[in-house]
């Protein structure tokens, strides 16, 4: 009977050390996917080893290790003395996980040659680029060598994506200094200060989430030494000439990066051109502040051309950016700037509106002038562990507006000169804060966002001849108070499934209040001269989403199921009538998401989910607000609300060794609600408006995009194609008009070196759209064209020629054609770049192209900068 009970217990005792231990195993392999045996592979965790192996013939390895003697976390390391040293954190509470990567030859220095290792390696879900193996001898900066690597792609305000995926943080050296303003980043680093380009793929900023499902797409940039360690800097300065007036530009950009703490300050000016707004750019939409008063009051401006510059421009700014690695988990970062801005432009307006089969059309001259003052100030603390998470960000931010648009109209009877100012000021503060805890296999989150946003005044000051009265102030203010707290509680059954349990709360009380008053008084037969309207009120809604998460065993698969359930709850009181508007309606709204991975390389999406959305306090606005001069607009009185279904897929291919990449989307949505939009045109008068009355919407859209770079030839090849179609319904003068909307478009980019010496880069784009309404058949279709060529006579000059030619339907078979001349020099000598650029030498002075927005026409004539000569040298401080 002892023996038995000795052995029971010796049994259990060694399922529970077997229940303890953590299983991995994997493939190791080389450049070409071929198995590298006899690989040394260890666990570790501090300086104690933990388990370790060796690869067979085929490259694989498979070992075991106790996670509760890694006390300082477990790294899984690949040894091999012909190829680099690889390291895999092994994070999360997987009982087996398999841990594949590639290994890249050392280079080996063999008196005069030099084997050096590959452009290209993949481990895990991180693709990391060589960034000196694509880059052009005419690159400065690193946004020029994030160009032209495979699969990413740079817009002209440097928006970056992954395979059409835009990334959701953008480090340098692990650390996330700038936020959404990376372009300070990539605008100002010099391309050979960066080594490497690391594209992480499912990218999980929370050490607490390594378990989780990710889709996101994050950037980190690996500096050389002389980048790191000792502050270096860039004073930038150019003078030229502008249509015979004389411009400049001043800049200084100095940094720091160590391995704890980083620092980088930026302070430019200039009367031309996108100069230093461009890097003030905040691509997650954090800089942008608006209010109710500031929105339903907006700017005047319009009137861009695709084509060339058509802003004069004087803007600043001057920013000081730190973050400080206090340990491996904690970390403090201040943001702090202010920037200025000043531009004006001019163009001409032809309008044609659909009046009941009639159309009412309505010539415009406009120059909108706007100067622009914002000063912001962010503080953040972040404590990102792997047992518990804790972020909190101060924000303080302000605009200061000031915008000016006179506009001379012709309606067919004569033409007169109408004036609009207007001035706004907006102050917002805000917290928010997010916590996560794991305890074992659960996860409990708590977040908070509150928010005071003020509108002390917002005045808009109309002199016209279409006003009995002369003109009219049309004024407004608002203050808005906006809460929201979450908790969630995350629970893990097996190594399957988890159930997710997340409920928030958002409290939000808002306030507006809209004044008009006519410049002269009218008689009392002629009506009131004053209008006015006064609307606050409460927005209560509680929450809960609960949903469940399925992996297959081999991680291929993944699905979520879920439903979301709201509460909304209004209340808003109109001062000046004594109306309460009250809502309280339970909306449910389920969601599905299935992920398959076919390999390392492919990946299929399909999402779908029926949502809710409900109108605000702006529905309440019922009195008519001037916008402009001639138009007007005022609400249902009812709280609008819509309903629609959403359907999303996408597949994804790439064969990173060959760079290649392949993606193609498609989505499909459907609704309706519960009023109707309406105008009305009078004259030169125009009257928006909404109506309680049902209306639906339908839309579908779908694109597809290649990627492929050759790099014995150092050449980039990038194709794109999408369509859309659309129906919408609306009131135009009383008549009721389904609008339906249809367009395609197809881009071709080729960056070519056919010899050392010369780079040619070969653009086309062409777009057509199509609208139909009430018999009536309008279509519009762009032709655009770029031809780059560069010349390298010697490796340190660069001499570049580019041509744009745009052709643009305007009517009919009316097209209009335009095209823009510029050239470049540029010479990098050892810490300096200096270049000459001659923009718009064909003295072009017009672009002209038509839009249509529902039943409605505008064909712009816009203004263009004319000829512009700019010498500018940038000069490196780091020795």
């Amino acid at each position: 009977m002892r023996r038995i009970l000795l052995f029971l217990i010796y049994i259990i005792m060694c399922v529970s050390v077997r229940a303890q231990t953590i299983e991995v195993s994997g493939t190791v392999k080389d450049l070409q996917q071929k198995p590298v045996p006899d690989v040394i592979v260890k666990v570790t965790s501090g300086k104690a080893t933990l388990a370790f192996a060796t690869t067979n013939k085929e490259g694989a390895y498979k070992l075991s290790y106790d996670p509760s003697k890694a006390k300082n976390g477990a790294v899984l390391t690949f040894s091999h003395i012909s190829y680099e040293k690889e390291e895999v954190s092994l994070t999360g509470d997987r009982r087996k996980r398999t841990e594949d990567v590639i290994l890249i030859p050392k280079a080996i220095a063999l008196k005069e040659v030099t084997v050096k290792a590959g452009p290209l390696r993949l481990r895990g879900d991180t693709l990391s680029y060589n960034l000196a193996s694509f880059l052009g001898k005419g690159d400065v900066t690193l946004e020029d060598g994030l160009k032209r690597l495979p699969g990413i792609s740079v817009s002209d305000n440097g928006a970056i994506s992954y395979m059409g995926k835009g990334i959701s943080k953008f480090y340098i050296e692990g650390l996330d200094m700038l936020g959404g303003r990376y372009n300070l980043a990539t605008k100002n680093i010099p391309a050979e200060y960066a080594t490497q380009v690391e594209v992480m793929q499912r990218h999980k900023a929370r050490k607490i989430d390594q378990d989780e499902e990710s889709d996101a797409v994050a950037l980190n940039i690996k500096l050389s030494k002389k980048a790191k360690f000792k502050p270096f800097g860039q004073p930038v300065a150019g003078v030229g000439i502008r249509e015979k007036s004389l411009i400049g530009a001043l800049g200084l950009t100095g940094m720091m990066f160590t391995d704890k703490f980083q620092l980088l300050g930026s302070a430019k000016w200039s009367n031309h051109g996108n100069f230093g707004s461009y890097d003030m750019i905040d691509h997650y939409g954090n800089s942008s502040l608006s209010s109710l008063a500031t929105s339903k009051l907006g700017a005047w401006g319009g009137g861009g051309a695709p084509l060339g510059e058509y802003s004069y421009q004087t803007n600043g700014y001057g920013t000081l950016n730190g973050i400080q690695k206090v340990d491996s988990t904690r970390q403090l970062r201040v943001n702090a700037d202010y920037t200025f801005e000043e531009r004006h432009n001019s163009f001409e307006t032809q309008t044609l509106y659909f009046a009941n089969g009639q159309n009412v059309g309505i010539s415009e001259e406009s120059r909108p002038w706007t100067r622009i003052h914002r000063p912001m100030l962010e503080l953040r603390y972040e404590n990102n562990a792997a047992s518990h998470y804790l972020m909190d960000v101060l924000r303080l931010q302000g605009q200061f507006e000031e915008n000016e648009c006179p506009v001379t109209s012709d309606d067919g009877a004569g033409a007169y000169l109408n004036t609009q100012q207007r001035e706004a000021k907006v102050l917002k503060v805000g917290n928010s804060m997010w916590s996560t805890t794991r305890t074992g296999r659960h996860k409990f989150s708590f977040t908070s966002d509150i928010s005071f946003n003020r509108a002390p005044t917002v005045c808009l000051t109309f002199t016209t001849p279409s006003l009995n009265a002369g003109g009219a102030v049309q004024s407004g203010q608002s203050t808005s108070l906006n809460t929201e707290h979450g908790t969630s509680f995350n629970i893990k059954l097996g190594k399957k499934w988890r159930i997710d349990l997340p409920v928030r709360l958002v409290a939000n009380y808002n306030m507006i209040e809209t004044e008009q008053a006519l410049l002269k008084p009218l008689p009392v037969s002629e009506g009131s001269d004053y209008t006015g309207q006064r609307i606050s009120g409460w927005n209560i809604t509680p929450s809960v989403s609960p949903g469940t998460e399925w992996r297959s065993a081999n991680q291929k698969a993944y699905i979520s199921v879920g439903v979301g359930l709201r509460w909304m709850n209004l209340n808003y009181l109109s001062k000046y009538d004594d109306k309460r508007t009250t809502l309280s309606e339970l909306f449910a709204e389920p969601r599905f998401h299935f992920r398959y991975t076919f390999s390392g390389t492919s990946e299929l999406n399909l999402s779908s989910g029926y949502s809710h959305s409900a109108g605000d306090i702006m529905d309440l606005l019922t009195v008519p607000v001037r916008g402009s001069y001639r138009s007007t607009s005022a609400a249902s009185g009812v709280i609008g609300k819509s309903q629609q279904w959403n359907t999303s897929l996408g597949y994804k291919y790439q064969i990173p060794f060959s760079y290649f990449s392949f993606d193609a989307n498609a989505s499909w949505t459907q609704g309706k609600r519960n009023v109707l939009s309406s105008q009305t045109v009078d004259g030169t008068n125009v009257s928006s408006s909404s109506i309680f009355r049902d209306s639906h919407f339908k839309s579908a859209s779908g694109g597809i995009s290649l990627s492929k770079n050759i790099l014995p030839i150092t050449t980039k090849l990038t194709f794109s194609a999408g369509g859309d179609w659309s129906s919408n319904e609306s009131l135009s003068q009383n008549v009721f008009v389904t609008t339906y909307s249809t367009g395609y478009n197809g881009e071709l980019r080729a960056v070519v070196t056919p010899v050392s010496w010369t780079e040619l880069t070969l653009s086309g784009n062409y777009s057509k759209h199509f609208t139909r309404y009430q018999g009536q058949h309008d279509s519009y279709d762009d032709l655009r064209a770029h031809a780059s060529v560069a010349i390298y006579p010697i490796d340190r000059l660069e001499l570049r020629a580019n041509y744009d030619f745009v052709r643009s339907q305007l009517t009919g078979d009316e097209h209009k054609n335009a095209s823009l001349l510029s050239a470049s020099a540029q010479l990098k000598l050892k810490r300096m770049v200096w270049r000459l650029s001659l923009n718009n030498l064909l003295d072009t002075r017009h672009y002209t192209y038509t839009l249509f927005s529902s039943t409605d026409r505008y064909t712009f004539d816009s203004h263009i900068i004319g000829r512009t000569v700019l010498l500018t040298c940038k000069f490196n401080l780091a020795k």
